[in-house]
């Protein structure tokens, strides 16, 4: 148990050596969801340790938006951790018994999450990343919900991280909020995705992150 620090700090370092300019520590494929609040802020803590200058997101994802206000609090309030972004899921595991229903919930989520974000008080906190990955969570953020909430919260709302979706849906997604990053997490659509002038995160690339930076480069 625990989370192995000094390993960690190596496999940052050398993730920021090939070029990476922008990580997330522990999302999905770093298992966010078996540890506990304390260990998430560690492991952030130690990537800013080990890559200075990097753009770093602090995965606050709950099901409860209170959880989700806590895990961006001491996200925040960590002065060694200093996250330049928020990301956060949809609350998951129920499946909505209609998608309109779905719809509905996932937009009320996000408001009371944004509302609460901007209630904290203090230095005006980072930019928020939703992120939708459907086949995990079963609720998907569709691109008209995504476009209401950039436009209700243009100050905090900076972009979505969308996972296993096609190229048309997040086509859709840079449509509805132009003004945003859309962040492609599907490695079948890499190349079109930079070729749409949208951006690409991968995990299961990590052992060849060099070529997604060389890919980038040249888009």
């Amino acid at each position: 148990g625990g989370v192995d620090e000094e390993g960690l700090k190596r496999q940052a370092a050398w993730v920021h050596a090939q070029g990476v300019e922008a990580v997330i520590p522990a999302g999905t494929t770093g298992e966010f969801a078996g540890m506990t609040a304390a260990e998430r802020l560690r492991v952030l803590e130690v990537c800013r340790e080990a890559m200075p200058g990097a753009f770093l997101f602090a995965n606050v994802s709950a099901c409860a938006v209170g959880d989700a206000l806590e895990l961006a609090r001491q996200a925040l309030a960590s002065s060694t951790a200093k996250p330049d972004g928020l990301l956060i899921l949809p609350p998951f595991y129920h499946k909505p018994f209609t998608p309109e229903q779905g719809e509905h919930g996932v937009e009320a989520f996000y408001r009371a999450f944004l509302d609460g974000l901007s209630g904290m008080g203090g230095p005006p906190p980072p930019g928020v990343f939703f992120y939708t990955f459907a086949l995990h969570t079963q609720q998907p953020i569709s691109p008209a919900c995504y476009g209401r909430l950039a436009s209700a919260y243009p100050t905090l709302v900076r972009g979505i991280k969308a996972s296993y979706v096609g190229i048309e849906e997040a086509s859709a997604l840079a449509a509805a909020a132009p003004n945003t990053v859309v962040a492609v997490g599907n490695g079948r659509i890499q190349l079109e995705s930079l070729r749409r002038g949208l951006h690409v995160v991968s995990g299961d690339c990590l052992p060849i992150c060099w070529s997604l930076v060389a890919m980038q480069k040249l888009h």
